[in-house]
């Protein structure tokens, strides 16, 4: 139930109250009976503690990437403007003898950065509004039902205000550092140094260069075990999800009583399987078709309180075939399995394994809410939990069984696209009663892609982190190896001068830049190995292929600073030794 609290009160005083309302018979009620009434406050589309911790859980991962990828921004930054800043050392020398003092020059440079940092979060604020719009059209226009979402994602005041707080930090950081290194020598000593001889070496820009390598590999590592795992939760293990259209018939809302429902349904199915394009069909009792609710499951001789608590779907006949689960042992439910026939059930090898470890399992009886039932087929675990939760047991009982049951979700399995394919469905459906109200209608790839959608979410937002991690990454080693080599020219000529062939510069600064990326690399791969650990509520499947991610990840890093490192490179190669060997 859903209520405004009066004016004045709080949670916590109809929490209270609630209390003193509650009848005394339920103070004594047996477990999970009765135990009570409790408030908490709504927040949004959060209807739980469970879902509130689990949507902030996913929000605080999306922040840190966000805060990891507004680092290597900075970095990137700090890196280049070292490198700038260190070819105006004598500027800043002539600057200080000229008068200015060393608080004047820090504030001029960290000025400047801030303007960088600003005009950057006002190109980042007009660029979220796009993606914000993309964002919500991608994953936020159904929910898992078919339902049309509608959300709100215009930014207010505060969003703004965050976008300026964090673009002037970012000013902050990355100017202060470039500021001090460039003027932590005397002027002096500035203005002795010759210009062709200033940053050299760069070994900070370099390693900040490595830094940010690094980081991209976590993220490109991250990124492809998120995408593999939502593919693979969409594409489906043990069932086939791409050819599945659904939808939901309920005839309870027209006072069907379950006798004349199931006669309509019976109707429904028949027709549809004669239904030019369609494969197969069968329904659920409740629940979504793949998860379905959950029961109670033992076998004859344990007392209920060993009972199991297992996930459990009323099916019709050819549920397996319609979304092609893999029959191990015995036969699925067929038009013999009706009200008047004896109780059975199917399990899948999970609870099979639990319930007869050895011994056989087709014929044997088990226990189902309290029903016996005989037990006529296994099928394989259709996995829905992540990476290290054990595949849930599931028994699946007849929909034909259950003469309570009056509505139903259709599964059909279609030859071609299923979302092409359900205005057909649908009519057929109006041909047996027009009356009867049809709900829910979505593809089961799309309920899938709705269920995993904190997955997808993530999957997208790492990934183009990733992208723009590795971009910064080999910008920031094209800037700093390009600058070193326009201040070596001169070095440059006279290795050639006395005798260095052009390959041989090529390597060498190919092997300066690249010296760095491998260190970055490696620290990134075990980067990658302990954010696998922090995303593991996300991923789906073993960890058998971890290994061939994180290679593919360092490779495409190392492949994109390779080309990085080669325009500079080829660009040192074709100096010309005499007019090097003029310059000053």
């Amino acid at each position: 139930m859903i209520g405004r609290l009066r004016d004045g009160y709080t949670v916590e005083e109809a929490r209270a109250e609630m209390t003193i309302l509650t009848p005394q018979s339920w103070t004594t009620a047996k477990e999970g009976e009765n135990t009570g009434v409790t408030v908490f406050p709504k927040q949004g589309v959060l209807d739980s503690n469970r879902t509130r911790s689990s949507e902030l859980r996913f929000i605080e991962l999306l922040l840190c990437v966000a805060g990891v990828l507004l680092l290597v921004c900075c970095v990137n930054l700090a890196g280049l403007l070292i490198a700038r800043n260190s070819a105006r050392v004598r500027e800043f020398a002539i600057r200080a003898s000229l008068g200015a003092g060393t608080a004047r020059l820090v504030r001029q440079l960290v000025t400047e950065s801030l303007l960088l940092a600003l005009s950057g979060g006002l190109l980042g604020f007009l660029l979220s509004l796009s993606l914000t719009d993309r964002l919500n059209s991608m994953f936020y226009s159904l929910d898992i039902e078919g339902h049309p979402l509608h959300y709100n994602f215009n930014p207010d005041l505060r969003v703004v205000v965050a976008v300026v707080v964090l673009s002037i930090g970012s000013g902050l950081v990355i100017g202060v550092i470039p500021a001090l290194n460039s003027l932590r020598d005397g002027t002096a000593e500035n203005l002795k140094r010759q210009s062709s001889t200033v940053s050299a070496g760069m070994r900070l820009g370099r390693w900040l260069v490595a830094a940010q390598a690094g980081i991209a590999v976590a993220f490109a590592a991250v990124a492809g075990l998120l995408i593999t795992s939502a593919h693979a939760m969409i594409a489906g293990t043990n069932f086939e999800a791409s050819h599945v259209a659904l939808m939901r018939l309920r005839p309870r809302l027209i006072k069907y009583p379950p006798e004349k429902a199931q006669q309509f349904l019976r109707t429904v199915l028949e027709r549809l399987q004669l239904a030019p394009g369609v494969e197969s069909a069968s329904m659920v009792g409740g629940g979504v078709v793949l998860l379905g609710g959950s029961g109670k499951v033992s076998l004859p001789e344990w007392p209920d309180t060993q009972a199991l608590q297992c996930g459990q779907i009323e099916v019709g006949p050819r549920y397996f075939e319609t979304l092609q689960t893999p029959v191990l042992r015995g036969r699925e439910f067929d038009r013999r399995d009706t009200i008047q026939s004896s109780p059975v059930a199917i399990i899948n090898e999970s609870l099979a394994r639990r319930l007869w470890p050895v011994g056989t399992v087709i014929g044997s009886a088990v226990v189902v809410n309290r029903r016996r039932r005989q037990v006529v087929g296994v099928v394989k675990d259709v996995p829905l939990q992540t990476r290290g939760t054990p595949p849930e047991p599931y028994v699946y009982t007849p929909f034909w069984q259950n003469k309570e049951l009056v509505d139903a979700r259709l599964c059909v399995r279609v030859k071609g696209d299923p979302a092409a394919m359900l205005p057909s469905l649908a009519r057929e459906v109006n041909r047996v009663d027009p009356d009867v109200p049809i709900a829910e209608t979505i593809t089961l790839p799309l309920q899938m892609a709705g269920l995993i959608r904190s997955l997808q979410i993530t999957a997208s937002f790492v990934s183009y982190a990733a992208v723009l991690a590795i971009v910064l990454s080999a910008v920031g080693l094209y800037g700093a190896l390009a600058f070193a080599v326009s201040r070596r020219t001169k070095e440059i000529g006279i290795r050639m001068a006395v005798g260095a062939r052009s390959a041989t510069v090529l390597l060498m600064v190919i092997r300066e830049g690249m010296t760095v990326i491998f260190v970055g690399v490696a620290i990134g791969v075990f980067l990658a190995m302990a954010a696998t650990g922090i995303v593991r509520h996300l991923l789906y499947g073993s960890g058998a292929a971890d290994a061939q991610v994180y290679s593919a990840a360092a490779l495409v890093v190392c492949c994109v600073s390779f080309f990085a490192c080669w325009v500079p490179a080829r660009r040192a190669a074709s100096v010309e030794p005499v007019s090097a060997l003029r310059e000053e």
